[in-house]
């Protein structure tokens, strides 16, 4: 006898996140230069950012989100890939 468990096909996000692709500057406090990004995708909860390099990326770290007004909003790093990574908004 087989026991057989449904598969999770879904989207796990707790938020609904829109396709955009906006600039964007990582800020990382007084100390050190701001670095531009792109907003790939967002939501209420996070986005997906291509940030081009991973070296000396904090875990926590500020994003101003442009153009339509300036919007500083506090991340943490969730994961990070060769070129992009995920925040969450905290």
């Amino acid at each position: 006898m087989f026991v057989t468990f449904p598969v999770e096909t879904g989207d796990r996000r707790r938020y609904p996140r829109s396709e955009v692709r906006l600039p964007g500057g990582l800020n990382f406090g007084r100390t050190a230069p701001q670095r531009s990004c792109t907003i790939k995708n967002i939501s209420r909860g996070g986005a997906r950012l291509h940030v081009g390099l991973l070296i000396g990326l904090p875990d926590r770290f500020g994003l101003l989100i442009s153009p339509v007004k300036t919007v500083h909003r506090e991340c943490q790093l969730v994961w990070s890939s060769e070129f992009e990574v995920g925040i969450k908004f905290v």
